[in-house]
Parts: structure tokens; sequence; C-alpha cells
């Protein structure tokens, strides 16, 4: 049986965790320390594995569902949702770098061509 915010927010911490299941795979697990958070269960080749996806109440219910549904398309395509995560971070870091990139260069160029010691370059060449 589907879950539901009612149920989600009644749901009490016990001695172990407990999982509330929802639907296609996703859960909400329950920690002792009172802490829910939402879980995605899927396998690719024949392996089980778990995806995070975050706290509630940070992230709804609505938002679990959608993010599960995202998750298993990728597993559909073979690919991990934890791997496809790493990836997208990698790669918002890389554009947030791609601005800096000159001051940093041109920093360390010019303490290189000031007769600076190389030890002292925080970017070597």
């Amino acid at each position: 049986m589907a879950l539901t915010d009612i149920k989600i927010r009644q749901a009490r911490a016990a001695s172990k965790p407990i999982k509330l299941a929802d639907s296609n795979g996703l859960y909400i697990e329950v920690k002792p320390n009172g802490s829910k958070l939402w879980r995605y269960r899927y396998r690719i080749a024949g392996k089980e594995n778990v995806f995070a996806i975050g706290e509630y109440p940070k992230v709804s219910l609505h938002a679990a569902r959608l993010a599960r549904d995202n998750a298993r398309a990728l597993v559909r395509k073979g690919t991990h949702p934890a791997q496809a995560r790493r990836r997208e971070i990698a790669q918002t870091v890389e554009e947030a770098r791609e601005p800096l990139k000159p001051s940093l260069t041109n920093g360390s160029t010019r303490r290189r061509d000031s007769g600076c010691p190389a030890t002292t370059l925080r970017y070597p060449a």
C-alpha cells in the first residue's frame, strides 16, 4: 500500500531501524535517532543496490517519488543512479571552476616571472 504524508509523520523511531514501503522500490527508513531517510532499492546485473534520495521532510513524498522515477529510468538503461549523481556533481564543479582558471593561471605566472623561488608557488607550472 502506498505511503501517505500522515503515515510518514506519525512513524516513530524504534530500537531498530524500520522500513515503510511505498511502491516500486521506494521506502522510507526510520532510524532509532528519529531521522527519516528516503531510499530506492533496485537491481542491476542481479545485484541489489540502494540509492539514497534524501531526508524527510527536506525531500517530500512527491519529490521522492519523482526522484525514484528518474532513478528507475537510469536503472533501465543499466546506469547506477549514484554514479549519474556523482558525474552531475563533478560537471557542476568543473563549470564553476571554469571562470576561475584564468585568474589562477595569471597569478602563478606572475609570481614565477617575478623571480620567486619555485617552492613558494601555489600552482606550479
